[in-house]
């Protein structure tokens, strides 16, 4: 599923992150959010070739959601 856009919410003392995901077909238009409330992490991870690239968050409860990245074209 395609990540559509992250958006950073502020809200006071602590922040909310919204992950929002297009469909597969390509039309653009968000299919799913996904909301992590009080976010107190990101990890970013960089692998030495796209494969291994991912995103971390962590919420102020020690739960993780991960984003794990794709290459469509193989």
């Amino acid at each position: 599923m395609p990540l559509n856009g992250i958006a950073v919410e502020p809200k006071g003392e602590s922040t909310d992150v919204e992950l929002m995901f297009a469909d597969a077909g390509g039309s653009g238009e968000t299919r799913m959010t996904h909301v992590i409330k009080d976010a107190r992490t990101m990890k970013v991870q960089l692998g030495l070739t796209s494969e291994k690239d991912s995103l971390e968050f962590g919420d102020s409860e020690g739960r993780h959601t991960v984003l794990r990245f794709e290459n469509l074209e193989h």
